[in-house]
């Protein structure tokens, strides 16, 4: 599972303007990326769970994806569900550097994921 989750997360670190993502229009539920057409060519998916608008953060997720062909991820989705969480964090959106904030995001939930399902 670990070859998966570490490729993964390395197409959606590559993702051109993924930092736009983060902004204190989204609503919880929004799948922030990979967009809902490319989750074939990704094993997961990253969520907003929620919108702290005091703190100016955003909770998200990482949660599997329906078309995930790796075994251990495929009994993830059977035995909890495509909308469990594999891992949360939070994107501090008055982070002086946002690049440094999602990478710090990122590996904090590869962390979570493997300790979740190895």
């Amino acid at each position: 599972m670990s070859k998966y989750l570490l490729a993964s997360v390395g197409m959606m670190k590559a993702l051109p303007n993924i930092l736009n993502k983060f902004t204190p229009s989204v609503k919880a539920g929004t799948p922030l990326f990979p967009s809902v057409p490319k989750y074939a060519a990704f094993q997961f998916r990253v969520v907003a769970t929620h919108f702290d608008e005091e703190n100016q953060r955003i909770h998200v997720a990482l949660r599997v994806n329906r078309e995930a062909t790796a075994p251990a991820l495929k009994e993830f989705i059977n035995k909890e569900s495509p909308s469990a969480n594999l891992a949360t964090e939070v994107f501090d959106l008055k982070a002086e550097d946002k690049k440094v904030e999602f990478d710090r995001m990122m590996d904090s939930m590869v962390i979570q994921a493997k300790e979740k399902i190895g």
